[in-house]
């Protein structure tokens, strides 16, 4: 029997066995077989206000790199004119960095930014950030994703177009894959991803 030739348009890196699952790819895409998915697992929820004094908002919400499921809740320690500072707690009770009104929260948990209003907040008003389960579609894995998309867990097995609606694909969850067909969002490379897929038992090969 002659040797198999791989070219680049094989998508088969080896023998390791493949797992497959039916994937629904979001809309705004055309995936080539051998794009490296993630799964949208974050979304944030609409800012809750606790009965507060102060008419200020919580705006500018933002999900971060180590953002968590469940609710993040700010709650004034210290009052103050046209200012105020805020406790920040996350999902799990861990106490982040204080909040301070009208300056932007920005770190790797969450971020948001308390405005003052007509009214000043007093100690002990609050807002509720809450973070739910995303929708479980998939997307080109992008590392500088935070919406659970940058961790990759499948290969695409054909290509899928789902440029005007959501699609249906097959991902494989295991095996190994030529890298020289993987694809992978504009930034992002093999090599930003390789260690995570092999955790998966997801293998990248060089083919010669």
């Amino acid at each position: 029997m002659a040797d198999e030739t791989y070219t680049p348009s094989n998508l088969l890196g080896g023998s390791y066995p493949q797992a497959c699952k039916a994937v629904t790819i979001l809309t705004g895409a055309l995936l080539a077989a051998g794009a490296i998915i993630g799964a949208i697992t974050k979304l944030l929820g609409a800012v809750v206000a606790g009965t507060n004094t102060g008419n200020g908002t919580c705006t500018g919400t933002a999900l971060k790199k180590n953002t968590k499921l469940g609710n993040y809740v700010l709650t004034c320690i210290t009052a103050a004119a046209n200012a105020g500072v805020f406790k920040v707690v996350d999902p799990d009770g861990v106490r982040l960095d204080d909040a301070t009104v009208a300056v932007a929260y920005a770190n790797n948990s969450i971020g948001f930014t308390v405005n003052d209003g007509t009214s000043d907040f007093i100690v002990g008003d609050s807002f509720t950030i809450p973070v739910t389960a995303g929708s479980g579609k998939y997307k080109l894995v992008d590392k500088t994703a935070v919406d659970g998309s940058q961790n990759p867990v499948a290969v695409l097995k054909e290509a899928v177009d789902a440029t005007a609606a959501d699609a249906d694909g097959i991902g494989a969850e295991t095996g190994e894959f030529n890298e020289a067909v993987i694809s992978l969002a504009a930034g992002t490379v093999a090599a930003d991803v390789r260690d995570a897929l092999a955790a998966r038992n997801i293998y990248l090969r060089t083919l010669s």
